[in-house]
């Protein structure tokens, strides 16, 4: 299943005005690693839904995507899907242009965990 977000040149952004010049950039000088390996990068409330992030922002350099803008579309768009707990699921998206690959999985406490992501290159 795919997902697009485009600009204001084009159809839809799940948060804010879309504005290419605010939300693209030379690539990942947003994402901060865990320490340790693993661990969370990001957390993102959609509704009553919980959305946490491990290392997908590390791949985006050279994307001209921002991690803050990747993260609040996946969150947007994984608890939309009506994952339960324990399930397993593996997507894809459009965003500015870019297909994004990404692993989600449910876990026990019904929070999201988006473990990585990162771009298909055609």
């Amino acid at each position: 299943m795919r997902s697009t977000i485009f600009y204001k040149s084009g159809i839809m952004c799940p948060e804010g005005d879309g504005d290419s010049k605010d939300n693209k950039s030379g690539g990942n000088e947003e994402y901060k690693p865990p320490s340790g390996g693993g661990g969370k990068t990001d957390v993102i409330k959609v509704n009553d839904k919980e959305v946490t992030f491990g290392h997908g922002g590390r791949h985006l350099e050279g994307t001209g995507l921002l991690v803050s803008q990747v993260n609040s579309f996946l969150a947007s768009y994984v608890t939309k899907l009506g994952l339960v707990i324990g399930q397993f699921y593996k997507g894809q998206v459009t965003i500015g242009g870019v297909i994004i690959e990404f692993t989600a999985y449910v876990l026990s406490d019904g929070t999201i965990n988006i473990g990585t992501y990162y771009p298909i290159v055609p």
